[in-house]
């Protein structure tokens, strides 16, 4: 996925696909795909964007099985507001 420039674009795909494979009983692959949506949250500059797309890489990393992986990025959601 990194054809797609945008950081916050490229982690909702990710995290969508992450989704669909664990929805599919892919867990192994779906916590792979979404580990790698997790990586490119941290690339995301806009403190907007953020908590909005890391919440949904929150999502797919439970679905996929991730629990403690998921809880944690949970604690790194900061609110811009």
């Amino acid at each position: 996925m990194r054809f797609i420039p945008s950081p916050d674009r490229r982690a909702e795909v990710l995290a969508r696909v992450a989704r669909v494979l664990a929805g599919a009983g892919q867990h192994g692959q779906a916590a792979r795909v979404a580990e790698q949506a997790e990586a490119a949250t941290r690339s995301i500059t806009s403190p907007d964007r953020h908590p909005e797309v890391l919440a949904q890489v929150v999502e797919a990393l439970a679905r996929a099985g991730q629990h403690e992986q998921a809880e944690a990025a949970t604690r790194s959601i900061i609110d811009p507001y």
